[in-house]
């Protein structure tokens, strides 16, 4: 097998195991689906709960119900303090109804409890922007890239284009 043939052998099994690692989640070798979410509300990473509530949260977040929403990642979010997938979600949620300034105190929550949690890099840049600071939006972006790269990482895309596409 020729180098470039090894780098697009190495390029499909990376795929093939993100999208495998998409599709179920091994808990003490028990199988469980993984729901598919919009963009907006995928789990940054490995997934850190598909509780019920989150369920429930991004459903409502698929219909764009950001009250239901915000009510369910609030009280998810006074029960697991930590889980920086609903804080990304409640931070998310919050921007999306029009809350700027709690929106961001979720943001930073998320990313005081994993640094590399994606879409709330996207997403509070994206918060950035409407806050016509996208000098900000830009550092999170850099962030992305260092977490994920800017080739196969969704959420850099995304606030790449945010950024193309931003007048101030």
């Amino acid at each position: 097998m020729n180098l470039s043939n090894t780098t697009a052998f190495i390029s499909r099994a990376k795929s093939a195991t993100r999208s495998i690692a998409g599709a179920v989640i091994i808990s003490g070798g028990v199988l469980f689906p993984v729901a598919s979410f919009a963009a907006d509300i995928r789990p940054s990473g490995p997934a850190q709960s598909v509780s019920p509530p989150l369920e429930k949260a991004r459903a409502a977040i698929e219909r764009k119900d950001w009250a239901f929403a915000v009510r369910e990642l609030n009280a998810l979010v006074g029960k697991e303090p930590k889980n920086a997938d609903a804080q990304s979600l409640l931070g998310y949620s919050l921007r999306k109804s029009g809350d700027l300034a709690r929106s961001k105190v979720h943001y930073d929550e998320a990313l005081k409890l994993d640094p590399d949690h994606r879409g709330a890099h996207e997403y509070i840049g994206e918060l950035y922007l409407m806050l016509k600071q996208p000098e900000n939006a830009r550092k999170h972006l850099t962030e992305l890239e260092r977490v994920c790269g800017n080739k196969e990482c969704e959420e850099y895309q995304d606030l790449a284009k945010a950024l193309t596409a931003y007048k101030p």
